[in-house]
């Protein structure tokens, strides 16, 4: 009788000593859980690009009714104001900061005193120090490479990559030269692109005119990783389409912050331009800031609702 009572037992023993390891574990390896967990999200891309140009800082007082000094704290306050909105990750000045040449009358001609470095030194460092800053010569800037690279810090021409995205910043005037467009190099151009052949490309210079552009230029344009093209110059904040020749490409102009002939109040009041670049489509606005109704009077200060812009707004990707 015990005998059996003993088998029993024992088989019992190793019928829930079976059982017991076909039971799940009640702690579970999260290692795999964990590590998915802890990968970083990639954040959607949301970059914003401010191109302000034809500023003109300089000795000529009263523009508009506002001095030298009052019109350029205008400008850094205007510029704050948009980057209280929506920051910037980014600012490019297509040219003319200031009036250092001008028919021999310019700061620099006269005087050998830079209001391009004085703008720099006195304004542009009111600004966020965090946020990169590119500065493009135009025809009022007609330094040297070397000096240029003294007074700001960058060649006459040069490219900038923000995230996937390369500005290719051209020299459309040369040193020395006023008034003589010089056609895009090309060349640059092209090694550029092919440093970064998965970028969208921006090209952004003082001024672009396609009459006098070369033929290979026209070419390069077809090409679908090249957004669109960036200027300043003219003192409006037009958008041209560009001949099939260029692909139909969109030269967006950045307004100014200086002088107009006031021939339309949505072309040439004070203001800037900006690019804002997602995953999905790059989208270009001209913000223009409080202003004169007439330019030429100089009779009435006005404030023009910001959101005015919302009818230049253009997609380009």
């Amino acid at each position: 009788m015990k005998t059996k009572l003993l088998t029993i037992l024992l088989m019992l023993t190793m019928i829930l000593s079976s059982c017991a390891k076909e039971v799940p574990q009640a702690s579970v390896d999260t290692t795999t859980q964990n590590t998915e967990q802890n990968d970083p999200v990639k954040e959607p891309t949301h970059l914003r690009v401010l191109l302000t140009s034809d500023i003109h800082c300089t000795f000529v007082n009263k523009w508009y009714g506002l001095s030298n000094e009052e019109r350029m704290q205008h400008w850094v306050d205007s510029v704050l104001a948009e980057h209280e909105k929506d920051p910037f990750d980014l600012i490019i000045f297509p040219g003319d900061l200031s009036l250092d040449f001008w028919d021999g009358n310019g700061t620099y001609e006269k005087y050998k005193k830079s209001t391009t470095q004085q703008f720099i030194q006195t304004y542009v460092s009111k600004l966020p120090a965090d946020i990169p800053k590119l500065y493009i010569p135009g025809n009022h800037e007609a330094f040297t490479n070397e000096k240029w690279k003294e007074i700001t810090g960058f060649d006459r021409q040069f490219s900038y990559l923000l995230d996937n995205n390369l500005f290719i910043c051209l020299d459309t005037f040369g040193p020395g030269n006023q008034t003589q467009y010089t056609p895009v190099d090309v060349n640059f151009v092209k090694s550029e692109m092919e440093k970064y052949p998965d970028a969208h490309v921006y090209l952004v210079a003082h001024a672009f005119y396609e009459n006098k552009e070369s033929e290979e230029f026209k070419k390069l344009l077809k090409d679908n990783r090249i957004v669109g093209l960036f200027q300043g110059h003219t003192h409006i904040s037009d958008l041209i389409v560009l001949s099939d020749k260029c692909a139909n490409k969109i030269l967006a102009q950045s307004g100014h912050f200086s002088f107009s002939e006031a021939r339309d109040a949505l072309q040439d009041f004070w203001g800037f331009r900006d690019i804002v670049i997602t995953d999905e489509y790059a989208i270009s606005s001209y913000y223009q800031v409080k202003s004169y109704a007439d330019a030429r009077k100089c009779e009435q200060f006005i404030d023009i609702p910001a959101q005015v812009d919302n009818i230049q707004k253009y997609f380009f990707r």
